[in-house]
């Protein structure tokens, strides 16, 4: 009988195992990958490290991109320390995420698409609701930090209220607000008590400065919305932002490109 016992336990300590198994992963599990053909994209979903990875044909192209908010008056804090995430992938390429108090809510809705080779898009929804009985004011920051080529030096940067463009050579980064458009902006260098990230973790009250440009250097860019929202009401914001990458040859490609060309000239001329 202790035996059967012993085994119908053992059985129902497995049972409960499976069912909370889920749960558990979900909580451990910081980076979530979002894929599509030969574009990845990662994205620590409880750290303020947010999306750190956007690789395209085996390249990164992103240091970190993430959101900061205040409510009223005082410091900003990131949107993980709402509460825990609350995430899922309806598909390989798309995630969905939500930081909810008693208050609000906040859910970044993400899409990627590879575009082939030396392209990549993704497209974010975010949606805040006030779910409290009177108007919620709320400054809602998005920061990025990309390092085109894997490179952060010799990037430049320009912006407006509506739309960010980063370039080193022929490689880029565009982001542009679809609704609506940011009140605040800011171009901006990394390192200091001066950037804008150094900022968003310690100056009180943060008004972007609405610099349209920054670099050559290691650049970053962020956009600021000013929101009053209804009491039960919802905000939302839409981006989109796309990759293009052109990787210069290495230096033995191209001494072989030239080694090819001078092989036809001199082969055109010997016939000549």
């Amino acid at each position: 009988m202790k035996a059967a016992n012993a085994k119908n336990t053992w059985w129902v300590a497995l049972a409960l195992a499976v069912l909370v198994l889920p749960i558990l992963t979900q909580a451990q599990v910081t980076p979530v990958m979002l894929q599509d053909g030969t574009s990845m994209a990662m994205v620590a979903v409880n750290s303020d490290a947010g999306m750190h990875k956007w690789t395209v044909d085996g390249m990164n192209q992103l240091n970190q991109q993430w959101f900061w908010y205040r409510v009223g008056s005082g410091p900003e804090a990131p949107i993980n320390s709402i509460s825990n995430p609350n995430w899922y992938q309806s598909a390989a390429n798309t995630l969905d995420t939500t930081y909810a108090n008693g208050s609000y809510s906040v859910e970044i809705s993400y899409t990627l698409v590879g575009g082939g080779a030396g392209s990549s898009d993704i497209s974010e929804g975010i949606t805040i609701h006030n779910s409290s009985a009177s108007p919620l004011t709320m400054s809602f920051y998005q920061y990025s930090d990309f390092n085109l080529l894997n490179d952060p030096s010799g990037d430049q940067v320009v912006m407006d209220a509506g739309e960010a463009y980063q370039w080193k050579g022929a490689t880029s980064i565009a982001e542009g607000i679809i609704a609506p458009n940011a009140d605040e902006f800011e171009a901006n260098l990394t390192g200091g008590a001066g950037s804008t990230l150094y900022k968003l973790n310690n100056v009180n009250n943060l008004a972007l400065n609405d610099s349209a440009g920054a670099g050559p250097g290691d650049v970053t860019w962020a956009f600021e919305w000013d929101l009053t929202i209804a009491a039960g009401g919802t905000d939302i914001i839409t981006k989109d932002k796309e990759l293009d990458i052109y990787v210069v040859p290495e230096p033995s490609a191209l001494a072989l490109a030239f080694i090819g060309l001078v092989a036809v000239v001199f082969r055109r001329r010997t016939r000549a």
